[in-house]
């Protein structure tokens, strides 16, 4: 492709195929990269090259980013390239080295030292307590003694969680501790004692933190999309109807819902901390306050990316608008759409009243796209739901024919991550007989 004739400035992703998908149809150039071997995103069709990368958080790492960013300049006139991520570690290594970057491409985050408190679980713990947020009780653990302080502090059940999420990547994990979670939960504090013996094993650092009481489908999690000026032009909420593993798992079956609660308490954190660019927030709600609770914040959005763009609302295509200067550009979108400006239009649907502006802030509803963003849009990532419904089924409540009924208005199926598609359908053989 020569971009020069395009005249198009390249997207530089570094994620899920979901991300790849929102820019794909577009006219955007699109530049895959992952580390230590090719990604399921480089495969796509969509993807016009791929680049394989040193560890996501070495220095070397930051020198092959910085000559690709100069490579694509050369090709595009000198155009910077977007650079968007759903990797923790490759935006801590983005933010720290951002100085380095920011001559080669265009991106938003907040301060380094925001960034670091963010994905710090560790460090996340003193900012919402600081800001008072409305997150779980936690307490920063790093040895035995913590942990004392720990089974003090917050009644049982107990959420164990690392510091950051790569400190758990260890290749000895599973036989250390056991089959990987992104999170445990112990019911008593000599469960929890014990697994931490484990744990530490393999790193010191986690969060102990109470458990917010209620089912797996009390979960949601939000991507939003604000400006540099503060405002938020876009967002997504979806329910997660599944996780797999149960209680502190990854999505199997999402949904977008309307949420006015949750969307008022993004709008206050986001405000608090004054965050930009693209986000991911967590809650649970509680289910004994029905209030929802903050479990964690990240700076980049979530492997729902493509189920927001399926619900109207395309918060990577927003941002790479926003950062590439396209909108109000007419040779930014493809022929027939709206620019975004012809599109910021009241919303269609009731949204939380302004409890008034601070500090500069204005705050703006989401965007009347073509189409409007729409509830009850479903996701599946099938490799995982299957494996939800073969090992949970027994008391599931649900039988295989009510299972498979839930895929009715499915709009995004995710890549199912099974190298030999047989697999898939003996286990749903299997399912059937069973």
């Amino acid at each position: 492709m020569n971009l020069s004739e395009k005249n198009t400035t390249p997207a530089v992703l570094i994620g899920e195929p979901g991300l790849v998908h929102c820019m794909s149809r577009h006219g955007i150039p699109v530049y895959t990269v992952s580390e230590s071997s090719p990604s399921i995103s480089s495969h796509s069709r969509y993807s016009d090259s791929h680049l394989t990368v040193s560890s996501y958080d070495s220095e070397e790492f930051i020198d092959e980013l910085c000559a690709l960013g100069q490579r694509l300049a050369d090709d595009t006139v000198g155009k910077k390239a977007v650079l968007m991520s759903h990797d923790d570690r490759v935006l801590l290594n983005i933010s720290n080295h951002r100085d380095r970057l920011e001559k080669y491409f265009l991106f938003r985050l907040p301060p380094a030292d925001r960034v670091r408190s963010l994905l710090d679980k560790l460090k996340f713990c003193r900012l919402c307590e600081k800001y008072n947020l409305p997150a779980p009780v936690s307490v920063e653990v790093s040895g035995v003694d913590d942990l004392e302080k720990a089974g003090k502090a917050i009644t049982p059940p107990y959420l164990i969680k690392p510091g950051y999420r790569h400190y758990w990547y260890a290749p000895d994990f599973t036989d250390i501790v056991g089959s990987y979670q992104k999170a445990y939960v112990c019911s008593t504090t000599g469960e929890l004692e014990a697994l931490y013996a484990k744990i530490s094993r393999v790193h010191p650092d986690v969060v102990v933190q109470e458990y917010v009481a209620g089912d797996d489908d009390q979960m949601l999690d939000v991507n939003l999309h604000v400006t540099a000026d503060g405002n938020i032009d876009g967002y997504v909420i979806c329910r997660k109807l599944r996780v797999y593993p149960k209680v502190a798992g990854w999505t199997c079956y999402a949904r977008t819902v309307l949420d006015e609660s949750v969307y008022r308490t993004c709008r206050e954190i986001i405000g608090e901390l004054g965050l930009t660019g693209l986000l991911n927030l967590q809650f649970k709600r509680d289910e004994f306050s029905g209030e929802p609770r903050l479990i964690e914040i990240h700076t980049r959005t979530s492997i729902l990316d493509y189920q927001g763009a399926a619900a109207g609302q395309n918060l990577p295509l927003k941002y790479y608008l926003d950062l590439a200067g396209g909108i109000g550009d007419p040779e930014a979108l493809p022929a027939g759409q709206p620019s975004l400006q012809e599109r910021a239009e009241p919303a269609e649907y009731p949204l939380p009243e302004q409890a008034g502006e601070s500090e500069g802030r204005r705050e703006t509803a989401p965007l009347s796209a073509s189409p409007p963003y729409l509830p009850d849009v479903g996701y599946i990532h099938l490799a995982r739901d299957i494996r939800h419904f073969a090992r949970y089924r027994k008391n599931s409540g649900y039988t295989f024919g009510e299972w498979l009924a839930s895929y009715r208005n499915v709009r995004v199926f995710d890549s199912m991550k099974v190298r030999d598609p047989k697999v898939l359908v003996k286990m749903l053989l299997s399912l059937i007989g069973g």
